[in-house]
């Protein structure tokens, strides 16, 4: 009985282990985001963004999202900047028993050009 425990055990453990898993995988490589200023720009620094999907089972998704173009701007509107530069791009999915998750994952270099004014936040809502 002990025995039959300790099988039903084990396969219940390698059963949990296969249904949960990562893979990272490197999508893309770009210079700059758009052609830069001929005037030059203002380094603000690294920034790194990431836009992903959430699903159950794998395949019923539950938020929207996994766009680079999401994590591209959400990138470049976090560090005020018009640009980057030494731009990768990076995929990565994570699965557990129940829920997944893919993701789009930009890094890169928030930079201004000298010729474009600075972004301004948006207002904040008035108080009531």
């Amino acid at each position: 009985m002990l025995r039959r425990m300790v099988g039903v055990g084990l396969v219940a453990c390698a059963l949990v282990l296969a249904s949960s898993g990562c893979i990272h995988t490197p999508i893309a490589i770009a210079a700059s985001t758009k052609p830069l200023d001929p005037n030059g720009y203002d380094i603000i620094g690294k920034v790194q963004e990431t836009d992903c999907l959430w699903a159950l089972l794998g395949i019923l998704p539950v938020s929207t999202g996994n766009h680079l173009h999401g994590a591209l701007e959400d990138a470049m509107r976090k560090a005020r900047a018009d640009a980057l530069i030494q731009v990768s791009v990076e995929t990565f999915y994570q699965h557990w028993i129940i829920i997944s998750r893919h993701c789009v994952q930009v890094n890169g270099i928030a930079v201004r050009s000298r010729g474009t004014p600075q972004p301004q936040p948006p207002p904040l809502p008035p108080m009531l």
